[in-house]
């Protein structure tokens, strides 16, 4: 018998969790109460609760917390969600690509998605008892940090790279269906050029002269054609949405975990690492530091066994993912609708200056 999926928390109840959870976390033990744990700051694509039970029978192996993920109330973002996919793919990325070891993604001890592919539900570790939390976006990585976001992206991208003979691909061509940066291109493609001088002004402190020629004459049409082949070649799993709201790091081991796989597809592996790269490393990180990264990203995908992939494809890549990230972060808008809230605008400005800032860096230190 099918179990209704909850549209809030007011539908999470004890009878609830004890019927979805008695045969993966509870066996014979049972949840007698709950409350909310900590908050957790509201989410752009999904409502999250913290929740603290109360068991029948201690049991120390039984977790503390747990989090659960619904869709989000939001109409307009449930509605893209549903077109891309988006619960659907989170939900079957922890339960079969997550698995991976090395991954240390979050255990899932309950997950469902309506037919309609508009509602869902996960129920998941809470990585706050690893000792795992939130990256800060006001906090940027240095060079040692970078390179162990470096092997946890070379260390996924190579289990499922497209190439002659890994059955594994395979396993992940239905994330190719839709992909939420293609499904979204003439909005961005229109957004790009209509905010692209606003960019170049806001910075004009900070751009040098090659920059601002080419944020003026690049084809960005042609940009997305080479950044998402149709033959899939070079292609693997791609996050599709990072940034550091979407990681969680253990500061104690230089380690981190990606949470958050609504937006993944299947695509080129480097623009997430040109990305997150890009607006997490500091604004003052050295050329020398920046092409060093670049070196050790290509030798740990070769070294976690990616095959068929030179170092002239791999420069080709990168150039165009540099590029095409460069045109994204133009297409923001300092006036996003965020509301009235002063503060929060306030707070926009301020991490969108800070992101720009640490991408200018990043790229201008570099051959595009």
């Amino acid at each position: 018998m099918s179990v209704r999926i909850p549209k809030n928390r007011n539908e999470i109840t004890v009878d609830y969790l004890n019927t979805v959870l008695k045969n993966t976390l509870l066996k014979d033990n049972k949840i007698v109460s709950i409350k909310d744990g900590e908050t957790i700051p509201p989410q752009f694509k999904s409502i999250v609760h913290r929740i603290l039970p109360t068991y029948e029978n201690d049991d120390d192996s039984l977790p503390k917390s747990f989090i659960i993920k619904l869709a989000t109330d939001n109409p307009g973002i449930k509605s893209l969600l549903k077109h891309i996919q988006g619960y659907y793919k989170e939900v079957k990325f922890y339960t079969s690509l997550g698995k991976i070891p090395e991954l240390k993604t979050p255990k899932v001890y309950y997950s469902a998605v309506s037919s309609s592919k508009s509602k869902f539900i996960i129920i998941m570790e809470d990585l706050n008892l690893r000792n795992l939390n939130v990256a800060s976006q006001g906090e940027s990585i240095d060079f040692n940090f970078a390179l162990n976001v470096i092997k946890y992206f070379a260390l996924l991208q190579s289990k499922f790279w497209n190439y002659e003979g890994n059955s594994k691909f395979k396993e992940a061509e239905w994330m190719k269906d839709t992909n939420f940066a293609l499904y979204l291109k003439d909005l961005t493609i229109q957004m790009f050029e209509e905010r692209k001088l606003s960019f170049i002004e806001r910075n004009k402190s900070k751009l040098n002269e090659k920059t601002v020629q080419t944020i003026q004459t690049v084809d960005i049409k042609k940009l997305y054609d080479e950044n998402f082949p149709k033959d899939l070649k070079h292609c693997t799993v791609v996050h599709g949405d990072p940034q550091p709201t979407n990681v969680f790091i253990d500061k104690a081991n230089q380690s981190i975990v990606m949470v958050d796989w609504q937006y993944a597809s299947i695509g080129y592996a480097l623009k997430d690492v040109v990305l997150l790269l890009g607006i997490w490393l500091s604004r003052n990180t050295p050329k020398e530091e920046i092409l060093k990264l670049k070196d050790a990203y290509y030798e740990e995908l070769i070294k976690q066994g990616v095959k068929d992939f030179s170092r002239e494809d791999f420069e080709h890549q990168w150039k165009n993912c540099l590029l095409l990230s460069l045109c994204n972060i133009a297409s923001v808008s300092e006036n996003e609708n965020i509301g009235d809230d002063e503060e929060k605008k306030q707070k926009y400005k301020d991490y969108l200056d800070l992101s720009e800032s640490r991408f200018i860096n990043f790229i201008q230190n570099q051959d595009f």
